[in-house]
């Protein structure tokens, strides 16, 4: 059987739960899921949509092309023609540059603020679901794919992986990994293999916000490749089976201190 990645998603399934139901430990209930879908729904379209000062464009320039035409067409201005069209180009002008640095402090700010509700509710889910405060954030490596014809094709061409953040904790002789609105659960028990992989992985969404190569992440030597994707010259990995399932768990190199805590093993290089 081939072994899943913990963080494996079908992004063809109806819902957005990673392929590891049988290590879900616990989740948020109907009516936070139903907040869920409200917030992001509202994000999203905050993020798409168009913002005051584009409708206000829309609005004014169609009127002063029109006022341009009415006033050229009065005999007693026809004489000054040349004027009022260059005039009104100007002021078209204008507010098309005023409108650019407009949008983009209306966009920021409002995408700000509906990311901060979201945020805001995320934090409320952590909390719901007993996620310990200093449960420290990590990266692990997801794998995004689109199933055809009953084969899983990888999300990037490339075959990156997503670095997704999750939140480690031990718990009742488990391994906890928080990520969103669910807690996943590997028995520590089951772990047969921790290792250092020395080999190339590839990865998508660097989140944080310090840059890649600076910080705790300069000995890393992380590269940043094209189509916002990153390499990084090594990682580690959990493996353990549940259930008969055979799983992995890969993880950022710059991120494993807290695994370290948590697993009994001494990670070998391969």
């Amino acid at each position: 059987m081939e072994r899943k990645n913990l963080f494996c998603l079908n992004l063809d399934g109806e819902t957005d739960a990673y392929d590891c139901g049988d290590l879900l430990l616990r989740q948020i209930d109907a009516r936070m899921q139903a907040e869920e879908k409200e917030l992001n729904d509202h994000y999203h379209k905050v993020l798409m949509g168009p913002v005051k000062s584009v409708v206000y464009s829309v609005i004014a320039i169609p009127f002063l092309m029109i006022l341009g035409f009415i006033l050229c067409e009065i005999p007693a201005l026809q004489p000054y023609k040349t004027g009022i069209v260059g005039g009104i180009g100007i002021v078209i002008m204008a507010i098309i540059a005023v409108n650019v640095i407009l949008n983009k402090k209306l966009r920021k700010k409002s995408t700000d603020a509906a990311r901060d509700q979201v945020d805001r509710f995320y934090d409320r889910c952590a909390r719901a679901l007993h996620v310990p405060e200093k449960a420290p954030r990590v990266d692990v490596f997801a794998y995004l794919y689109e199933e055809k014809d009953g084969v899983q094709k990888n999300y990037y061409a490339s075959g990156a992986y997503l670095a997704e953040f999750s939140h480690v904790f031990e718990e009742n002789g488990n391994l906890c990994l928080y990520s969103a609105t669910r807690v996943y659960a590997v028995p520590i028990a089951s772990i047969e293999e921790f290792v250092q992989v020395n080999e190339k992985i590839r990865f998508a969404d660097w989140d944080k916000e310090t840059p890649h190569n600076e910080g705790k992440y300069a000995p890393y030597n992380i590269e940043a490749c094209e189509n916002d994707e990153y390499c990084m010259n090594d990682y580690y990995r959990i493996r353990f089976t549940h259930k008969g399932t055979p799983y992995e768990l890969l993880i950022a190199s710059y991120d494993i201190e807290p695994f370290l805590e948590i697993v009994p093993l001494t990670p070998t290089t391969v």
